[in-house]
């Protein structure tokens, strides 16, 4: 991707996903460390909950893990000023690491930041992993289509509580990729049904973003697990008005010592 030559507006969704491709390539995949002056705002709000708001905060952290990680880019989602990014990372355990980013861009800098990460342990039962899948977007024109038919399946089947309206919204060979999770419309519900009685009443509270851009859509929602707050971050391909394809992803919502911005 070429450099940009201009400050993009809010809305250039194009040139903002293309920024925020290159830093992360720059700093994690590169290892170039002054990448933080070039693409980071002086001013950074930080959703980790781990993590100060700011740069040297930032700086540090990087600093001391990415020499470590070898990183992989795996998909990228673009709308408007919100980017969505996820990352194949391993060195820093004796396992894959999935993270999910997401960054709001201002003024062609990267200016806030959500994310969650979850190990990888390889297939789930339907013989898939978090990492593989299709990643390039081959219907732009569908976007908005795309969004309103996850917010439809968040508020309704998750939040709601209306899983018996799935057939609605989910094809009946749905290919998943969640870890743990089997295949089709069928391993959909029996997930939903095991997270509800036998982990401890998983449960939506409410869907905070939707990041969509041609045929794929990032849902990010606020919830939790036997009472324990939780992220889940979601990624939903959407084909013939239906969802076709999911990757999931879940991390517990600790406060923060830091600061008071939300995980979600």
């Amino acid at each position: 991707m070429s450099k940009p030559t201009s400050r993009p507006a809010a809305t250039d969704t194009a040139l903002n996903k293309a920024i925020a491709y290159r830093a992360q390539t720059e700093l994690l995949v590169d290892k170039d460390f002054s990448a933080l002056d070039r693409y980071w705002g002086d001013y950074y709000v930080q959703h980790n909950p781990a993590l100060r708001n700011g740069l040297a905060e930032l700086r540090v952290f990087k600093s001391a893990n990415v020499p470590l990680a070898t990183t992989e880019l795996v998909r990228c989602l673009g709308d408007r000023d919100m980017v969505f990014l996820q990352e194949r990372v391993s060195g820093l355990m004796p396992f894959d690491l999935c993270f999910f980013d997401v960054y709001r861009m201002e003024g062609g800098k990267i200016v806030e930041h959500w994310d969650a990460y979850q190990e990888s342990h390889g297939p789930n039962p339907a013989g898939r992993t978090v990492f593989d899948g299709p990643t390039e977007i081959e219907h732009a024109d569908r976007t908005e289509a795309t969004r309103a038919v996850v917010t439809t399946l968040i508020n309704r089947l998750f939040v709601l509580d209306q899983m018996d309206l799935a057939e609605r919204y989910v094809a009946r060979d749905l290919i998943q990729h969640t870890p743990g999770v089997h295949g089709g419309l069928a391993g959909l519900n029996r997930s939903f049904l095991e997270a509800q009685w036998f982990t401890g009443a998983q449960r939506y509270i409410a869907l905070r973003r939707v990041i969509a851009e041609g045929e794929f859509a990032v849902t990010c929602s606020q919830g939790e697990i036997g009472g324990v707050p939780h992220a889940f971050y979601d990624i939903w391909r959407v084909a013939d008005g239906m969802v076709a394809e999911h990757w999931g992803l879940k991390q517990q919502a600790k406060p923060s010592a830091f600061h008071r911005n939300p995980m979600v």
